[in-house]
């Protein structure tokens, strides 16, 4: 879902500090020590298979997350930052991994910023630049303690009315979100394809009739199709999916002769006002 925040201020067109303002007041990856904290625990990143595909050997989408002061923008070390004190900046990088990886799941650390400093003997300036280093484009981190690597973002009164998983993003780079939602949306599920092809070749061996052949197909479907338990109920409950501030109206602009013509039943004519 993409939320357009009236008045909401722009990376680089806007100061950087009302820029992070904005972002901290909607969202956070806190571990709160209330009554909240149930439901901040499914938001704890756990690993699994879709996180190393194509034989990656890190997480793909990020965690363990490194941990952060403040809440900051960072952008890539650039050409001009080359100089000898940086070459040293991949072999910090990959200790500042080493740490966050040993952390596992992080739920009884209780390490502060400052301590994971000392523990990693860098300064500061040291720990950002390695961080920088291993950018390709500019990134939001978000404050986090050691103790919060792995839970992902959220916003507060969300989680209390959503008691699920989310995932809340302020937009840095609006082509690259675009390009994201395209590349998601229009992506093929090619392991579903090959099921139905199966199936429908067993159909066809078989000496099923019609009938019993699309009901082979669509229990193939129905079995391997995964949904979330809202889905299930939306869909069984006939409720709409999506919903947009925007309404289209389909015109069949094709010649006469081409457009599919469905009658009417005689009764539905013979009420149409003449």
């Amino acid at each position: 879902m993409l939320a357009w925040i009236k008045d909401a201020p722009q990376y680089e067109t806007d100061t950087n500090e009302e820029v992070v303002s904005f972002i901290d007041k909607y969202i956070t990856c806190n571990k709160p020590s209330t009554t909240m904290n149930h439901s901040v625990k499914l938001k704890r990143h756990s690993h699994a298979k879709t996180c190393r595909k194509k034989r990656q050997s890190v997480c793909r989408f990020g965690f363990p997350l490194p941990p952060v002061p403040r809440t900051v923008i960072l952008t890539p070390v650039s050409d001009s930052d080359q100089g000898n004190e940086n070459k040293s900046l991949p072999i910090l990088y990959e200790r500042i991994k080493e740490y966050l990886d040993g952390l596992k799941l992080a739920e009884e650390v209780t390490t502060t910023f400052e301590e994971m400093l000392h523990y990693l003997d860098m300064t500061e300036d040291q720990y950002m630049k390695a961080i920088r280093w291993s950018l390709t484009t500019d990134k939001l981190f978000l404050k986090r303690s050691p103790s919060e690597v792995r839970v992902n973002v959220y916003n507060k009164r969300l989680l209390e009315t959503w008691k699920a998983n989310m995932d809340i993003q302020y937009v840095l780079d609006p082509y690259a979100c675009a390009m994201y939602i395209v590349s998601y949306i229009s992506k093929g599920q090619r392991g579903m394809s090959n099921l139905m092809q199966r199936a429908t070749k067993e159909a066809q061996e078989g000496n099923a009739d019609i009938k019993q052949r699309v009901r082979h197909i669509g229990n193939k479907f129905l079995n391997h199709v995964e949904l979330s338990a809202q889905e299930a109920v939306y869909l069984i409950l006939q409720m709409s999916l999506r919903k947009a501030t925007r309404q289209f109206v389909f015109i069949n602009t094709s010649p006469p002769e081409d457009r599919t013509v469905l009658l009417k039943p005689l009764n539905i004519i013979q009420e149409l006002p003449r």
